[in-house]
């Protein structure tokens, strides 16, 4: 397997965690964290469970920040932040994006550090 396989596999993964934020209409910033938390812990999950050791880390790792990165797209649509004037929430968006795109990244590394701890394997090459 090489990467740009896994991120094919990865689209029906994304395309179903896409399906259920855009059945969102608004949410707050916590709640689209919470939303994309939940999208990286899945997607580490199915790289660990159908990639096992034939990618290495750093490939597994772009091949995550990629079907992230969709999920994060979809994400700051729907966020709502109440606080600010429309205009200025347009224009924050890019900014958003980018604070959320470090967050998930660090957020893999926290993910497969606590799988390796818990010693939580799916793939049979563990």
């Amino acid at each position: 397997m090489n990467i740009a396989d896994l991120k094919h596999q990865l689209e029906d993964l994304v395309n179903d965690l896409a399906t259920q934020v855009n059945a969102k209409k608004k949410v707050t910033l916590a709640a689209g964290w919470a939303l994309i938390q939940d999208a990286i812990t899945q997607i580490v999950f199915y790289i660990d469970k159908n990639v096992g050791d034939t990618l290495g880390n750093p490939d597994k790792k772009a091949a995550a920040m990629v079907a992230i990165e969709v999920i994060i797209d979809i994400v700051c649509q729907v966020i709502t932040l109440p606080f600010l004037p429309a205009f200025m929430e347009r224009w924050l968006d890019t900014y958003i994006k980018k604070i959320l795109m470090v967050l998930a990244d660090g957020s893999i590394d926290a993910t497969v550090a606590a799988m390796h701890k818990a010693k939580l394997y799916f793939s049979k090459t563990k």
